[in-house]
C-alpha cells in the first residue's frame, strides 16, 4: 500500500510526464530503507490508513525518483512505519 501511495503521488505529480510507458522501481537501489513492523492487518481490521511525507524529490541519468516517510494503521494502531522508502520511474 506505501508503494502504491508513492507511486500515485509520482503519476499525480507529473514524475511520468513524457516517459512512453513508465515503469517503476519500488524500491531504490543503493538507498536504506528502514521497516518496523508492530503487527499485522487481518479480517478483522476495519480501517487501513496511510500516512506519507514526501523527504525528496528528483531526476537523474537512470529516471525521477521520490523518497518518502510513510507509516500504515490498521483501526488505531500503527502497523508498519517505513523510513527512506523510495521508487524510481523510468
Amino acid at each position: 500500500a506505501m508503494c502504491q501511495l508513492l507511486r500515485y503521488y509520482m503519476i499525480e505529480r507529473g514524475l511520468t510526464d513524457g516517459l512512453p510507458s513508465p515503469r517503476f522501481e519500488p524500491v531504490m537501489l543503493g538507498r536504506e530503507v528502514t521497516w518496523k513492523y508492530r503487527g499485522q492487518i487481518t479480517p478483522e481490521t476495519r480501517l487501513i490508513t496511510v500516512e506519507m511525507e514526501i523527504l525528496e524529490v528528483g531526476e537523474d541519468a537512470t529516471g525521477r525518483w521520490a523518497v518518502a516517510e510513510a507509516t500504515l494503521w490498521g483501526d488505531d494502531t500503527c502497523v508498519y512505519r517505513a523510513h527512506g522508502i523510495g521508487m524510481r520511474a523510468f
